[in-house]
């Protein structure tokens, strides 16, 4: 009994450490952010749906304002299609900033993607980029969302890829 009460503080630990090892938070100076988008869904041969696709961004830092040098959107081929910002914009901490793909846009399809680069003055928390479809037909309907992945980082002072 002696041995199993000894062991359960370490087990505890172990939880505990692997939470916090889970819930790591990464500052950096600068991101490029790759988010998947599908702004048509195949729902059977020779057939699919479009889907408006809205990419919303939110700085989750508390203190620290991010600032988005380009958004891009791009096809299933990879081609940038449209570019979303016409200049830099800043999003205060806890804001926002969304962008709507019409229904009717069919340049994206199924491997539609966007690239965020943004930056900040002091390392800040990276923001949450996402996508969100909505379509459909008559009474069906379809949603869901996509989130981004840094694919590189500039953290004072040290890029990775």
């Amino acid at each position: 009994m002696k041995i199993w009460m000894n062991l359960i503080p370490l087990a505890f630990t172990a939880m505990t450490s692997w939470a916090h090892a889970d819930g790591i938070v990464l500052k950096a100076l600068s991101e490029t952010i790759y988010v998947p988008a599908y702004s048509e869904v195949p729902i059977g041969p020779g057939s699919s749906h479009q889907m408006a696709v809205t990419i919303v961004i939110h700085n989750v830092d508390p203190e620290q304002p991010v600032n988005l040098q380009t958004v891009t959107y791009h096809d299933h081929q990879g081609k940038q299609v449209q570019s979303l910002l016409q200049e830099a914009i800043t999003i205060p901490p806890f804001g926002s900033w969304k962008h709507l793909i019409d229904i009717r846009d069919k340049t994206g399809g199924v491997g539609a993607n966007f690239l965020i680069n943004w930056t900040s003055e002091a390392p800040a928390n990276s923001p949450i980029a996402e996508a969100l479809m909505i379509g459909g037909t008559g009474t069906q309907g379809i949603s869901f969302t996509s989130r981004g992945q840094a694919i590189s980082r500039d953290v004072v002072g040290v890029s990775s890829n």
